[in-house]
């Protein structure tokens, strides 16, 4: 049995399942095709993060609006993070304008911990970074959410392997959360 770990674009790791090209995969939002099953494991929360001496930074709750008035820095196009961004600007009828855009989340928060501008990223990602101190969270008016699933193919036989590691997902997924 072979096993790889490769960092996708969901769309991508979706292409993938449905011409077998891999059994399982794990992505951040609700998969496009009727054909995939998608057993959710995780909830995960995206938050504003700002440098500590930003204007907002302190204020109870921020809305996209004020956000957006800051240089934006976001995940690149076709990211789940940035379709979700993109997704929730639209319901606010704004504009998304990044100044500057990264496939790497560490990448956004060296920039916005160096004061070039703020972005919305997933909490448990900027975790760390907000307990050093070297970025700081404003809670959304709106909060975004978003449900992590592993997926595999309908059709798909899946394994004892296969369907203990689903379990392990869901497990520690929960386990997590209730954290």
């Amino acid at each position: 049995m072979e096993v790889r770990a490769e960092v996708r674009k969901s769309a991508e790791i979706e292409q993938m399942l449905l011409h077998n090209e891999i059994d399982l995969g794990l992505i951040e939002t609700q998969p496009q095709s009727p054909e995939l099953v998608a057993v959710p494991f995780q909830e995960d929360f995206l938050r504003a993060i700002v440098w500590p001496g930003h204007p907002l930074c302190g204020k109870a709750a921020v809305s996209l609006q004020a956000l957006a008035q800051s240089p934006f820095l976001v995940r690149e196009p076709g990211s789940a993070e940035r379709n979700i961004l993109e997704a929730y600007f639209a319901m606010e009828g704004l504009p998304l304008r990044p100044i500057w855009e990264s496939a790497s989340t560490q990448a956004l928060v060296k920039a916005v911990a160096a004061g070039l501008g703020v972005s919305i990223l997933p909490e448990r990602l900027v975790a760390r970074d907000v307990a050093e101190g070297t970025v700081a969270t404003i809670p959304l008016q709106y909060p975004m959410r978003r449900t992590l699933n592993a997926l595999h193919h309908k059709s798909k036989y899946l394994t004892p392997n296969m369907r203990v590691f689903l379990s392990l997902c869901q497990e520690i997924g929960q386990e997590s959360f209730e954290k």
